[in-house]
């Protein structure tokens, strides 16, 4: 089992949170596009993330982090 599985159901409490405004100067958002986001846990990034595209798709190597974005945000997927 690897880390992440591990740590995936209390992860989003003891990571920081990421600020999608930071990368807004160097990613080119249509709101038409697909994102994909590779390494994306929890699904709280994505979350943020569809307010300002239209689809995003999480890729992560822990099926129990995408279980985690499942739960958590299943209005979202």
């Amino acid at each position: 089992m690897d880390i992440f599985s591990r740590i995936a159901h209390f992860y989003d409490k003891i990571i920081p949170t990421f600020n999608i405004e930071s990368i807004k100067p160097y990613v080119n958002f249509n709101s038409k596009k697909l994102i994909l986001e590779h390494g994306g846990g929890t699904g709280r990034v994505e979350k943020r993330l569809l307010k300002i595209v239209n689809k995003c798709l999480i890729v992560d190597y822990s099926f129990k982090m995408l279980d985690e974005a499942r739960e958590r945000h299943m209005n979202y997927f």
